[in-house]
């Protein structure tokens, strides 16, 4: 048997935008009752995959 090297895991995470455009760096909510239903920042982000499959 030979041993194999495992290479570390590197992950890169790209610039996430708003709508593709706008960064979420300045994004501010003034309103504090809106502020638990906008989730702009970094740790929400989520990417959701888009298919036309039904």
């Amino acid at each position: 048997m030979t041993d194999w090297e495992t290479a570390p895991a590197v992950t890169e995470t790209p610039d996430i935008k708003l709508f593709g455009k706008w960064s979420t760096d300045d994004v501010q909510i003034n309103d504090i009752s809106l502020q638990d239903y906008i989730a702009v920042k970094e740790k929400y982000a989520k990417y959701l995959p888009h298919s036309a499959g039904r």
